[in-house]
């Protein structure tokens, strides 16, 4: 048994599916590639960032509202 044979059985995975990971991995991390999907994680994080920082927050259960203060004269 060699030791990526053990690896695989200590982590559960098939060489097959580690195999495939791999090779997406190694073909994502070329250059021409690695700029495209540098530049697609990119936009989504932002678009995440973005449309999180755009949820309304849900108010606190048993807090009382905030108060409203009159500006002074």
């Amino acid at each position: 048994m060699s030791p990526t044979d053990a690896g695989a059985m200590v982590c559960g995975a098939d060489s097959g599916s580690r195999a495939k990971v791999k090779a997406i991995y190694n073909w994502a991390t070329t250059p021409p590639q690695a700029y495209a999907v540098y530049a697609v994680l990119v936009i989504a994080i932002g678009a995440l960032s973005f449309y999180a920082g755009s949820l309304k927050q849900k108010p606190a259960i048993g807090t009382a509202p905030a108060t409203v203060h009159q500006p002074n004269k």
